[in-house]
């Protein structure tokens, strides 16, 4: 599995873009997790955020695009995962842009949709525990026969993880996690947690490209 996240928080026009449905017409997320994600491929650090409505089955990621890109591109682009397709919502240069996909390009994958997919009944709790912002988190394995993770799962923290299906398997929010496969390593940190933000996403205001 080639799990480098960094590519699916280039700016919006290193994708190809496919219409594949409408967007619902409005956005509302309530709480904000800011990480730090380190890939041995580069050997560098980025920060994102991932977007959270506890009242609703959709999650956004949001990155400051000059931060994932070498060239001087600045403004926010936010990747929210509504039913399976990626909404690209992108805001630059007093431009507001919607690209819709359901893949990353040939030869890419998404991490979120492979992380939905796998079989998280094979995952296992250690019983070792750490302290990531004063929450403590337990540690469980998982593994298939490409990757290897490790999960650090804060049980205090009541909001959805960022693949929906590790729910049922995974008692709280994941605040970390560790992921090995033949390409390399990344690991992702939370940072920060802020809870009660008001980020609409109206896509109105966002004209299509196709």
């Amino acid at each position: 599995m080639k799990f480098m996240l960094i590519l699916l928080l280039l700016p919006f026009y290193l994708f190809p873009q496919t219409l594949v449905s409408d967007a619902k017409q409005t956005y509302s997320f309530t709480y904000e997790t800011v990480v730090e994600i380190t890939s041995s491929e580069d050997n560098r650090t980025y920060k994102m955020s991932y977007l959270f409505n506890p009242n609703e089955n959709y999650v956004g990621m949001k990155v400051n695009m000059s931060d994932f890109s070498e060239a001087e591109t600045d403004g926010e682009s936010i990747i929210i995962m509504d039913k399976g397709n990626s909404i690209i919502f992108v805001e630059t240069q007093g431009m507001k842009m919607q690209m819709f996909q359901t893949m990353m390009g040939e030869g890419q994958t998404n991490p979120m949709g492979e992380m939905s997919t796998y079989d998280y009944s094979s995952i296992k709790k250690t019983g070792q525990t750490k302290t990531i912002l004063g929450t403590t988190c337990y540690q469980y394995n998982l593994s298939d026969e490409k990757v290897k993770m490790i999960l650090w799962v804060a049980p205090e923290i009541k909001l959805p993880n960022w693949f929906g299906q590790s729910s049922k398997a995974i008692d709280g929010h994941i605040m970390a996690y560790t992921m090995t496969s033949s390409e390399g390593t990344m690991t992702s940190t939370t940072i920060a947690i802020n809870d009660h933000i008001s980020k609409i996403i109206n896509s109105q205001d966002y004209k299509k490209m196709f």
